[in-house]
This record gives structure tokens, sequence and C-alpha cells, in this order.
């Protein structure tokens, strides 16, 4: 009896040094291994999310054109003036050449955008700028600038070109030829000089740019910033891959 006494007292000690060591290593191990892999999920899944909302909004920003060429597609009249643009002049800021001959109007900050974007749930409130704001969204269409854009009035109003950031360290998403990418489109497919597209069944179409969505504070002057059509937002929206 005394014997299975201490045979039982030297089975119930603990573990030694090294086996503890060993079980740390292991688990070190399985860390290193399944950590990454979390993170990678974490990450994908963040990502399609945000894909998921460049496309409910170019889907809602397509919604709202069609809602104005109902009301002024027969009243628009070609030309540059902010009048002659497709979102009206009262919202629109201003429009720029900021990059040679392409024209880009900026109507950031806008009433109608603005709803667009808190029904995504991308935005609090009306004041513009604010964290909830996604980064950068600019859309495309074809140019209202002169009858030698080979732009119908359809094109006009028909995005054909969708760029979303919604964070500044997310990864840039565009549509472009009817097809969603994580690449800018290149010089092959977009003349960037001149905004006509090369490639696709709009070959030979010149495009106009609509920025409706810029974070301020993408210069080295957090001060300053850069306005949307501005020279300085273009080269930024060029250095983009």
């Amino acid at each position: 009896m005394n014997k299975i006494k201490i045979k039982l007292k030297k089975n119930n000690k603990g573990f030694t040094l090294v086996e503890m060591i060993i079980v740390l290593v292991i688990l070190a191990i399985l860390a290193a291994i399944l950590i990454p892999a979390l993170l990678g999920y974490i990450d994908e899944a963040k990502s399609k999310q945000e894909v998921l909302n460049a496309k409910n909004c170019m889907n809602m920003i397509q919604a709202k054109l069609t809602e104005l060429y109902a009301q002024n597609g027969d009243k628009l009249v070609v030309g540059t003036a902010e009048g002659n643009t497709i979102v009206g002049k009262d919202n629109v800021k201003k429009i720029q050449r900021p990059y040679n001959n392409m024209y880009v109007v900026n109507a950031t900050d806008k009433a109608w955008i603005m709803e667009i974007l808190n029904k995504l749930d991308l935005k609090i409130g009306d004041t513009p700028n604010v964290d909830t704001d996604p980064y950068c969204i600019i859309f495309g269409v074809g140019s209202n600038e002169n009858n030698k854009t080979k732009a119908s009035l359809h094109d006009k109003y028909t995005i054909c070109f969708f760029f979303y950031m919604e964070q500044k360290d997310s990864n840039p998403i565009w549509y472009f030829n009817g097809e969603w990418r994580t690449n800018r489109p290149t010089n092959d497919e977009i003349n960037e000089q001149t905004g006509e597209i090369k490639v696709g069944d709009k070959n030979g179409m010149k495009m106009q740019y609509y920025i409706v969505c810029n974070k301020v504070k993408k210069t080295n002057n957090p001060t300053v910033g850069m306005a949307g059509g501005s020279s300085e937002f273009m080269k930024w929206y060029y250095s983009l891959k």
C-alpha cells in the first residue's frame, strides 16, 4: 500500500522546465503560422467590404445621374461652362485645366453626393471632409466639351470610369472598360492628357472627370491640402499605380 502511494505521489509532479520550453516553442511556431494567415483573412475581408462600398457608391451615383438625365437631359447645352455640366451649376465649385487639355470638375461636398455617402453609412453629418468621408472618389462620363468628343447624350450621363479609395492606406480601386480592377488604367487605355478612351466599345470617346469626394492634407503642408481639380491633386492621383 505504501508503495502505491509513493508511486502516485511521484506521478503527480508538474511539468519539467524542458517540457514547458518545448510547449512554448510549439505555441510560438503555431502563432507564427496562424497569425499572418489570420491577419491576411482580416485584410481580405476589409478589401472585399471596400470593393462592395465602391460598387454601391457607383451604383447610387449612377442612379442620381439617371435622375438628372430625366430632369435635364434634353436641356443640356454643349460647352465647358459651369452651367453646362451634367450636375448643374449649383453643384460645381469650379472647372480647371489641371492636366494639359483634360477638364476636371470639382463637385466635392455638395448636397447630392453627401446624401449618397450618408446612405452608404460612409459619412456622418453635413460637414465636409470629416473623418468618415471616403478618402477619394472620382467618376468619369462622356465629355460635354464639344461635338468632337464622340460622346452621345446617354454617354454623358453614364459612368464609364470610377475611382474609389476608402481610407488613406486603402488599396485604390478602379472601374473601367466594364470591370473592377486594382490598378490604374494605363496611358495605353486612357490618354492621360486628354481623357480619351483608347480601348473597348468606347474607344475614341473623351471623358469628363468629376471629383465628388477628396480629402485635404495630401501634400506635405497639412494646412494647405489640395483643391479638387487642382494640378497638385491630379499629380497625386497619377502617382497611384
